[in-house]
């Protein structure tokens, strides 16, 4: 499932994680490059499988459960085409009934 802003601290705390993760925290990595149409695309695949923080109690009220939580994902994209460059970031949160490892 993709995590938008619309869950504005549960973005948040995933931001967290992906750009000042604890120590204990292991992200595994994948990174694709490809030439499509005269445009280069990077896209870096992380995924962190250490989700027990949200899923404990949270801290704060009215916030979404995911009890069968398996993995919190990045996908993060860079597009260069001549001149132009893009850069986007996509956050995804993955239930053990729904995830392939």
């Amino acid at each position: 499932m993709s995590l938008k802003k619309n869950w504005p601290a549960v973005y948040a705390d995933v931001e967290k994680l992906f750009n000042e993760p604890p120590d204990d925290v292991v992200f595994e990595t994948n990174e694709t490059v490809d030439l499509t149409g005269g445009r280069i695309e990077t896209r870096r695949h992380t995924v962190c499988q250490k989700v027990d923080w949200m899923t404990s109690d949270r801290h704060y009220p009215g916030e979404p459960v995911f009890p069968d939580l398996a993995m919190i994902g990045r996908i993060g994209n860079r597009g260069r085409a001549k001149r132009k460059r893009s850069n986007t970031r996509h956050a995804f949160i993955c239930a053990r009934s729904h995830c392939v490892l």
